[in-house]
């Protein structure tokens, strides 16, 4: 829930409500990044639901610190994460603001760490003895077209906010404070 009182008389534009400046886009875009592999690592998918659980043998392999270059020992809930180098390499990519209109851009580029990504979205997993096996069943997925779990839709909801709140400060020359629910 968001409340406050502004003179829209004084505001002759709303698009300016929205104005983005270059800065607030690669702040947020580094921070909307760090949440959703936050989000990620807590084993939520792209609608707060839980991860499938890893299958019992996978589980207790990684769970005994079995596997080489391992750096989590976590099994449940599922957190997409054994050597880390997969998240390590979700990141900000780029992102373009503007009047009401904002790009934001992140994700995996390297080859290798994306293709795991998106062998975990399709449930693709590899054996111990490197053959691939697809189980519809254990598909992790962390988003889809407008749906990207609900930390991160959060986050961006806080976003616009303090953004609305800046530009109408800037606009009126007053100190405007927006409170929120969410």
């Amino acid at each position: 829930m968001a409340s406050f009182g502004v003179n829209l008389k004084k505001i002759r534009n709303l698009k300016k409500l929205l104005e983005f400046q270059q800065r607030d886009v690669d702040e947020f875009g580094r921070k909307i990044a760090q949440t959703h592999v936050r989000q990620i690592q807590a084993g939520l998918d792209f609608e707060g639901r839980q991860f499938p659980h890893y299958t019992s043998s996978y589980a207790k392999r990684k769970a005994m610190g079995k596997i080489k270059n391992q750096k989590s020992r976590q099994a449940a809930p599922p957190n997409l994460t054994l050597t880390g180098a997969m998240l390590n390499s979700f990141k900000y990519i780029r992102g373009e603001g503007g009047k009401a209109e904002l790009l934001i851009e992140y994700g995996i580029e390297d080859g290798k760490q994306a293709q795991k990504l998106i062998d975990n979205q399709k449930g693709v997993f590899r054996l111990r003895s490197g053959k691939k096996k697809r189980r519809a069943d254990k598909k992790r997925v962390v988003a889809r077209p407008n749906k990207i779990g609900p930390m991160v839709e959060s986050l961006i909801a806080a976003m616009f906010a303090s953004i609305i709140a800046r530009n109408i400060t800037r606009i009126l020359k007053r100190q405007t404070v927006i409170t929120y629910e969410i």
